[in-house]
């Protein structure tokens, strides 16, 4: 910018002496066309010489100005998209080669949503993205506020080392209260199914069998192989087989017991008594 206005400076002076030069010229001239002696042959030669020497200077000097002018624009950088600057790469006077960053910019007005998923989540989330749906998430820094994304693009492979697949939701954020690099907790419904058995999670445990829960029957636990479906909600799973409804279910100290064992049932107060357990029904949702 500097350069520019140095060079703008220069013409207006180099003008200057081009219209000094022309006047002085036209002022020979009139007194010459009255009279030719009044004007010498070698002043009118030396005038004429001090107007071309002047436009010469005055073309040379609108050419560096315009050559000053388009490098002051390209040294102006104009981003692609609007945002905040987030970063800043360079400093004042830095000497930069093409392609060199020079800022981070922030567009916070639309976010995209990253997750990865199982392969069988997978499947039902594809669907959910055909028909157009949207997933549900929340941020730890807005506790209790439930966000809405709208599912893009599910990869058609998974990792072949995690076996996961990813996921890609985009985020409407036009009063910005989300910004880029927050954890999300996300849930969808991706099936909905009448009267399902829902117990807590709790009540399962994994085992070299599979999937246990245990039962009090007669007073003592009874070991199940459970199947279980959906997770319905925090906290909560479907059981597809291996229970029933109305059967007496340990939800709290399950990982205590064995088969057979005596179970008395307690009021949720069963912490540190052996052979204590809380009970509960298994649910219909």
């Amino acid at each position: 910018q500097v350069l520019a206005e140095r060079t703008a400076a220069a013409h207006q002076k180099a003008q200057a002496e081009l219209a000094r030069a022309e006047m002085l010229l036209a002022n020979r001239k009139a007194l010459r066309d009255k009279d030719s002696g009044y004007v010498a042959a070698e002043e009118w030669a030396t005038l004429a010489a001090q107007v071309a020497i002047a436009k010469a200077e005055a073309a040379q000097t609108q050419a560096a100005l315009d050559l000053a002018r388009q490098d002051l624009d390209h040294a102006r950088v104009r981003p692609l998209v609007a945002g905040t600057i987030s970063t800043r790469s360079v400093a004042t006077g830095q000497h930069l080669a093409p392609g060199a960053l020079i800022a981070t910019i922030v567009d916070a007005s639309r976010l995209r949503l990253r997750f990865k998923v199982t392969e069988s989540e997978s499947v039902k989330l594809r669907a959910l993205k055909d028909g157009g749906g949207n997933v549900s998430f929340t941020v730890r820094c807005w506790s209790g506020t439930h966000f809405s994304a709208k599912l893009l693009h599910v990869s058609p492979e998974a990792d072949p080392r995690t076996r996961a697949v990813e996921c890609l939701a985009l985020i409407e954020n036009p009063m910005r209260p989300l910004f880029p690099g927050l954890f999300a907790v996300i849930k969808t419904v991706v099936e909905t199914r009448a009267k399902a058995i829902v117990i807590p999670d709790t009540a399962i445990l994994p085992s070299e069998r599979g999937t246990l829960a245990y039962v009090v029957e007669g007073g003592k636990a009874r070991a199940r192989q459970v199947l279980t479906g959906l997770f319905v909600r925090e906290g909560a799973v479907e059981i597809l087989e291996g229970l029933r409804e109305g059967e007496a279910l340990v939800v709290i100290g399950a990982a205590a017991l064995r088969e057979g064992a005596e179970v008395a049932i307690s009021g949720g107060n069963s912490q540190g008594a052996p052979g204590a357990a809380e009970v509960q029904g298994p649910t219909r949702k």
